[in-house]
């Protein structure tokens, strides 16, 4: 028990899913932020865990980006392939993978870094709020009726938003077209998205831009952060984060 309670264990893992939750909280509708907030914390220890239960089942020890990446692949395909292919309820498939979060208990990597790998953390969660905030700030107003500022392919990812999880499209196969095939798409981190709409009752376009969006932002500025780390320790980690944000694209 003293092991599973493990403060060194559980710091990092709970200090990552905090930040990540101050992202979408700012970025989400006032009506569903603190929902979206927690089922954001709670997304990131599952996806640490199962990453972290992975590692070890194959004999490695990897950075907690990378079980925060590996996880999150792994919980994402957990969770959209069995609604696509056997119409399964996502809420029951996102309570089973949350069981995974048990898995930060695990003996884990000693991490190295100490200021500079906190200095990595905090770029990407600003990174990414600083972009999602824009992105939210967009289509804030469409909801009471004003422009949609935002690209016009944001409809067809809120529909596909919706086959996961909004009860209305639930079944209809394909939302573009009720009863004809899904399309093949790269359609597993809406998955994602989809739980956040059946947990909280927020609208699937909604969704996009207060979850879909600020949440997939923060899990690239991680890749950064993951690939600076691997290629020059922790202070490579913090310089990536800052090119990609002072570069242009």
């Amino acid at each position: 028990m003293h092991s599973f309670l493990s403060a060194r264990r559980w710091a990092l893992p709970c200090g990552l899913a905090a930040l990540a939750a101050l992202v979408v909280a700012a970025c989400a509708p006032a009506a569903q932020a603190a929902g979206l907030a927690l089922l954001c914390a709670l997304m990131v220890l599952a996806c640490i865990g199962w990453g972290r239960l992975l590692a070890r089942a194959l004999g490695l020890a990897l950075p907690v980006e990378i079980e925060l990446l590996l996880g999150f692949c792994v919980a994402a395909h957990a969770l959209a392939l069995p609604v696509m292919a056997l119409g399964w309820p996502i809420a029951a498939l996102g309570a089973a993978l949350g069981v995974g979060a048990l898995g930060c208990a695990a003996p884990a990597r000693e991490e190295r870094g100490g200021g500079l790998l906190l200095l990595g953390l905090l770029l990407a969660a600003g990174f990414a709020l600083i972009w999602a905030l824009e992105t939210a700030g967009r289509a804030a107003s469409f909801p009471a009726g004003g422009p949609y500022r935002l690209w016009m392919d944001g409809f067809i990812h809120a529909g596909i938003i919706a086959e996961f999880g909004d009860p209305r499209s639930i079944g209809l196969r394909n939302s573009a077209m009720a009863g004809a095939p899904a399309p093949l798409y790269h359609a597993v981190s809406h998955a994602v998205a989809g739980l956040a709409v059946r947990a909280t009752g927020i609208a699937p376009l909604d969704s996009l831009a207060g979850f879909w969006m600020p949440f997939g932002i923060w899990l690239t500025a991680m890749g950064v952060l993951a690939l600076g780390r691997a290629l020059a320790g922790a202070a490579g980690g913090a310089l990536a984060l800052a090119l990609l944000a002072l570069l242009p694209d």
